[in-house]
């Protein structure tokens, strides 16, 4: 729930995310965390909002891009992979 806080707070553009890349795939955890919507009652109750697809790219990589001073377009068309 610390994301949720986070971008309750309109923080979306300060995480990044990391994971056990070098232990396993982890095409099945950022799938979960695309699909992932923050249950309505918590949005009523607690002000959360959706996080938004926008939000999770910066998230998941968007964020450490711009961090270090590189470009989402350009570094996904250098890894040769079609953008989420």
């Amino acid at each position: 729930m610390a994301a949720c806080r986070l971008c309750r707070t309109g923080r979306s553009a300060r995480c990044c995310c990391s994971g056990a890349a070098p232990i396993f795939h982890p095409q099945w955890a950022l799938r979960a965390f695309m699909d992932f919507q923050i249950p309505q009652d918590l949005c009523d109750g607690y002000g959360y909002p959706q996080l938004t697809d926008q939000a999770k790219r910066k998230i998941l990589g968007g964020n450490l891009l711009r961090l270090h001073g590189m470009d989402v377009a350009q570094t996904t068309a250098a890894l040769g992979r079609r953008r989420a």
